[in-house]
């Protein structure tokens, strides 16, 4: 179990070096996924380390997709949009809040839903000092086989 994440994360970190190395659009936001917290401790993994991409295309919304390890420690990949605010922002500090709606997989055997595509709506928060940022997202309870949670990242904007 070990072996595979490792190797996941050599993975996600040559393309993190990827984008680091070619990242000329200005609108293009990396974040890695790191950890979260659970209100219900029932032994969710909370080692959720994976890799984020978004990409602004209007002032205020990006399309967003990723891989990161879930709470079941299985794992689940992204896709959707974001739209954030400013609630505060100078030429080196920045504070907004927003949402992402979209798709995630990974969550079959343990949410009851249809499907293999999970329906996302998360509240985010995220604030940074120049160009790097620490970002949280929210996550409700979603029944019996499930805990609310906080998702916890950090990444570069470009």
């Amino acid at each position: 179990m070990i072996k595979v994440k490792i190797k996941h994360m050599k993975i996600l970190l040559v393309i993190l070096l990827i984008f680091c190395g070619t990242a000329i659009a200005e609108n293009l936001e990396v974040e890695l996924h790191l950890t979260s917290y659970h209100f219900d401790d029932d032994g969710y993994e909370e080692d959720n380390y994976g890799l984020g991409v978004s990409y602004f295309f209007k002032e205020r919304w990006s399309a967003t997709g990723g891989i990161f390890n879930n709470s079941y420690d299985d794992t689940s990949i992204y896709l959707g949009v974001a739209y954030t605010y400013d609630l505060c922002s100078s030429d080196t500090f920045i504070c907004t809040i927003g949402a992402l709606a979209g798709l995630v997989t990974g969550y079959e055997d343990n949410i009851d839903h249809a499907g293999d595509l999970y329906p996302i709506i998360l509240p985010e928060f995220k604030i940074g000092y120049q160009q790097y940022f620490l970002k949280s997202r929210f996550i409700p309870d979603l029944g019996d086989n499930a805990s609310a949670v906080f998702t916890f990242s950090a990444g570069r904007e470009f």
